[in-house]
């Protein structure tokens, strides 16, 4: 069970600062960008690359520490969220409509004809 969570713990770490490198890059080279970029690339991301890890049928213990603990670390649900609540607190609803329905849209469509290939 240690084993496990230290793994889940190192993954998440390389996780997130890989989401961090991709951020700063993204925040520097695409400023005024009409929506944020980076956390719908690192999400749609995240979630193709789990469904590649399903389909492969990939070992367990690497399943814990690149799937729970890498991909945890690199995906960011509360930033989504985050950003989702600004874009309706500014009453910008075509932005908070694109967004929402693009991030769900692709990621999930993806992984579904990832999963089915």
């Amino acid at each position: 069970m240690i084993s496990k969570l230290i793994m889940v713990g190192i993954g998440g770490g390389y996780g997130a600062l890989i989401r961090l490198l991709i951020t700063n890059h993204c925040k520097k080279n695409y400023k005024g960008a009409y929506l944020p970029y980076w956390t719908w690339t690192i999400n749609i991301l995240g979630t193709w690359i789990m469904a590649i890890f399903i389909k492969v049928n990939m070992d367990n213990t690497l399943l814990i520490f690149l799937g729970s603990g890498g991909l945890g670390g690199f995906t960011t649900f509360s930033t989504f969220n985050y950003e989702i609540a600004n874009i309706f607190l500014r009453h910008e609803f075509r932005k908070l409509f694109l967004y929402f329905f693009s991030i769900y849209g692709i990621a999930i469509g993806g992984a579904i004809i990832i999963l089915k290939i």
